[in-house]
């Protein structure tokens, strides 16, 4: 028994392939949901450029500076961005599959978010604070087609190097205390101006201090001054007490009494002090 199956015609085939073809890369195309007028992000470069620091930080420095600048674009895998590739294929209708494209996706990085000025402060500060005292950044964006994406530019300059570091010099026992360590300080001379490396200080100096009695000294009562006019691209630094630092901080406290319970455990711990109180009360 023979049965005649309908058959399709190569015209027909044809005309379904190149259907699906326009459809798939209809949903592939990146740029599919971005708004009219605006472009999608594809990202940024950065020249990092007249740098006084070795090779190896500047390559440091450059990598620190890039992850400060946003937005970041869509993500990619293996050169695809998949995300974005899903969020575009959702269609508007409000179902689960639709749902759960639009949530498992993410939606396209638009030109429009990126904030030059902002970029350009933070990046200029940043470099300030790393010793690059006379940094210059300038940055500008390009648009093709529906893409756009961002350039910066940094001028680097010559990065500033501590000459001097003064401590505290007056009779007071925080002063003498804060000078007892000034030997073991991580301020040393010939090394970069580092903002952080300054704040690791402060931490440093309110650790010893708290160990020495000085039970409510806080790092934010230090303020190191800088004075970059010296020449020679050098720094010195003044490590000194805030004018409004409280008279608590500065207080040291010492041992007065001390009292051994010679019976004591942890059972009676809460008894014994409630009699203490009630005696010394």
């Amino acid at each position: 028994m023979q049965i005649n199956r309908p058959k399709l015609s190569y015209r027909f085939l044809v005309v379904l392939s190149a259907t699906a073809v326009l459809a798939f890369v209809s949903a592939c195309n990146p740029t599919k949901k971005v708004p009219a007028g605006d472009a999608l992000y594809t990202g940024h470069s950065l020249e990092l450029k007249n740098s006084t620091a070795p090779k190896s930080y500047n390559k440091v420095l450059k990598s620190d500076l890039q992850a400060l600048i946003r937005p970041r674009p869509n993500s990619k895998i293996l050169g695809i961005r998949f995300k974005l590739w899903l969020y575009n294929i959702a269609g508007k209708k409000d179902n689960f599959i639709n749902k759960f494209l639009r949530k498992s996706g993410e939606p396209p990085v638009l030109a429009s978010s990126v904030n030059l000025e902002r970029n350009i402060q933070l990046l200029t500060n940043t470099l300030e604070n790393k010793g690059f005292f006379h940094a210059k950044v300038t940055g500008d964006t390009t648009l093709k087609g529906k893409k756009g994406s961002a350039q910066y530019v940094a001028d680097a300059g010559i990065q500033y190097k501590i000459n001097n570091v003064s401590f505290p010099d007056d009779t007071s026992a925080i002063s003498q205390a804060i000078r007892s360590i000034s030997d073991k300080s991580i301020l040393k001379k010939g090394d970069p101006f580092i903002l952080d490396v300054v704040k690791g200080e402060r931490l440093r100096i309110d650790q010893h201090l708290k160990e020495n009695g000085f039970y409510f000294f806080n790092p934010d009562d230090l303020i190191v001054l800088v004075d970059s006019t010296i020449g020679n691209s050098a720094t010195n630094l003044y490590v000194k007490f805030k004018p409004d630092i409280p008279m608590a901080a500065q207080q040291q406290y010492r041992i007065n009494k001390v009292y051994i319970y010679s019976n004591y455990n942890i059972n009676t711990a809460a008894r014994d002090t409630l009699k203490a109180d009630s005696i010394y009360h």
